[in-house]
């Protein structure tokens, strides 16, 4: 739904597009072309089945719509991730396609690498005049840091026509899913009347990366629209000039009033009501303040109830950790659930203490808060399990989201983990609504919980004993190999060690090859065509950057 919502608000765009990414892939198919709304895109690849961000954004270039895209691309760990994880498919391959494409339709393309900038004051008006514009972005200071925005503004100049997405999507491979997180089907053979999405079914096919994949994004539009859009142009400043000092005078000087347009408004969206948001952003090198920790601590504070929390790195910062153990100390009859992914991507042991950002914090942290109030405190990872093979899959949490006491709810960016904190840029957004915030609570649970919801009891108190209720049968069953849920416990560490003995994998040549073996034939031969394809590019040039 989010991406089908993407491919309409940016098709419908009068003005401009602008996208501020951490990780962008340009192939990435929006929606599937025979369920797309029409028209469709004047310059898309009819050969294909679904429909991509790039033809998107060739269309509305052709269009005469302004598209400006900033993608952040690690300066030492590109290399690294280009040929080990999305070979051909890196963001600076797919530019290179783009322009060759912009090229052919006649469309003025400009490609900025600020990464390999020496000195700054590149002079920005050569890319005013291009129908596209994109800006490669090295890190904001230092190794380990990034640009980890997701921002997608459309016609942000003008009132009538504004829109703003915003949250933890990123428009890339592996980030595909539906809410039903359907485990792979690998063999060919399919069950009677079974409704799958696998293998060709769904984009992209990257065996290597193909997550179950949880999370969320915020629709937004109103007066917030031209102050996300604020961040987006200092960003723009930012990467050809390197000078703070300007960046953060566009604060001041920055057009707050939009320009009247005489366009009719072709999208209606049913708004329920207008609310009070908040806009938090932290920004390595520019804005070197601890403003989002600070937040997080005072949040966690100011819970009285009960805290949701669904993040991907949970609590990695201890100091964080150490608050809420404080507050739970406190308030004797606060509750907290706590969703994440039974493992993460982030390193373990020396290389995750030498850089201060490993799994181990994050479980021993969590270990932590569990035991500080074991019955206020529910942790869990979330766990799918074929009807038919009975294979077992962790689906990954990607959310950044916080409830308190179903008042307010944050969102966005930001992890709860050092890099966000201290080394990056982030954007994060506080909505202060009961209603919002209540029902996206309901939604998320009764997507988790499934058919152990608690009937006609919406409370935060009848979900944690649901959770803990499911859990517990979890518990039993994964010892036979089996779950009655989602929802596995991850504390304490005996639960833990259970969880993970039945759902990792030995990571070994033969595991690997079988598991090639056993997906779709026609998939098997067209991913080896892929990686042919790949291998033979390596060889011819090294990757530009």
């Amino acid at each position: 739904d989010t991406f089908a919502r993407y491919y309409k608000m940016m098709m419908n765009a009068e003005h401009s597009i602008s996208i501020l990414a951490w990780e962008l892939t340009l192939s990435f198919g929006l929606v599937l072309a025979s369920e797309a709304p029409r028209p469709l895109p004047v310059l898309r690849d009819t050969s294909g089945k679904w429909i991509s961000l790039e033809d998107v954004l060739l269309s509305k270039a052709k269009e005469g719509i302004k598209v400006r895209l900033i993608v952040w691309r690690h300066h030492l760990l590109s290399y690294i991730d280009r040929y080990v994880y999305l070979g051909d498919v890196s963001i600076e391959r797919e530019v290179e396609k783009l322009v060759k494409k912009c090229k052919k339709w006649r469309l003025k393309v400009q490609v900025f690498h600020s990464i390999n900038m020496a000195n700054g004051n590149i002079d920005s008006r050569m890319y005013e005049n291009a129908d596209i514009s994109i800006i490669i972005a090295g890190n904001p200071k230092g190794l380990i840091s990034s640009h980890h925005e997701k921002l997608v503004l459309i016609d942000a100049e003008c009132p009538k026509h504004s829109y703003a997405f915003t949250g933890g999507f990123d428009m890339a491979l592996g980030r595909y899913d539906q809410q039903l997180h359907q485990v792979p089907l690998k063999s060919f053979k399919r069950h009677e009347n079974e409704t799958r999405f696998s293998g060709r079914e769904i984009q992209p096919l990257l065996i290597r990366i193909a997550f179950l994949w949880h999370d969320i994004q915020l629709l937004l539009k109103g007066p917030v629209v031209r102050l996300l859009s604020l961040h987006f142009e200092q960003r723009w400043a930012h990467s050809f000039t390197h000078n703070p000092n300007i960046t953060r005078d566009l604060t001041i000087s920055y057009p707050m009033n939009q320009n009247k347009c005489m366009k009719h408004r072709k999208i209606k969206l049913n708004w329920d009501k207008n609310i009070s948001i908040g806009l938090h952003r932290t920004w390595k090198g520019v804005f070197d303040v601890n403003y989002l920790f600070e937040y997080y601590v005072s949040m966690i504070q100011k819970a009285t109830k009960f805290l949701y929390i669904e993040h991907q790195y949970p609590f990695q910062n201890f100091a964080l950790a150490h608050c809420l153990c404080e507050t739970l100390k406190e308030n004797p009859n606060l509750k907290v659930i706590i969703v994440t992914s039974i493992k993460t991507d982030l390193p373990s042991g020396l290389v995750g203490d030498f850089v201060d950002w490993s799994q181990d914090h994050i479980f021993n942290h969590l270990q932590l808060i569990y035991h500080t109030a074991p019955d206020r405190v529910g942790i869990y990872g979330l766990l799918q399990q074929d009807a038919y093979t009975k294979e077992m899959k962790g689906i990954y949490v990607h959310t950044k989201l916080m409830i308190i006491d179903d008042q307010i709810m944050i969102t966005g960016s930001t992890n709860l983990d050092n890099v966000s904190f201290f080394s990056s840029s982030e954007l994060s957004i506080t909505l202060f609504d009961e209603d919002l915030t209540k029902s996206t609570r309901i939604k998320l649970f009764s997507e988790h919980l499934g058919d152990f919801y608690p009937p006609d009891n919406d409370s935060f108190e009848a979900a944690f004993e649901s959770f803990a209720h499911l859990a517990e049968l979890n518990l039993k069953s994964l010892k036979d190999n089996l779950v009655v849920g989602r929802a596995v416990s991850m504390a304490p560490k005996s639960n833990y060690d259970l969880l993970l003995s039945k759902v990792e994998k030995k990571n070994n040549i033969l595991t690997k090859v079988y598991d090639k073996l056993r997906i779709h034939p026609a998939d098997f031969v067209q991913f080896l065509r892929y990686q042919k394809d790949a291998a033979e590019k390596r060889l011819l040039r090294k990757p530009k950057l």
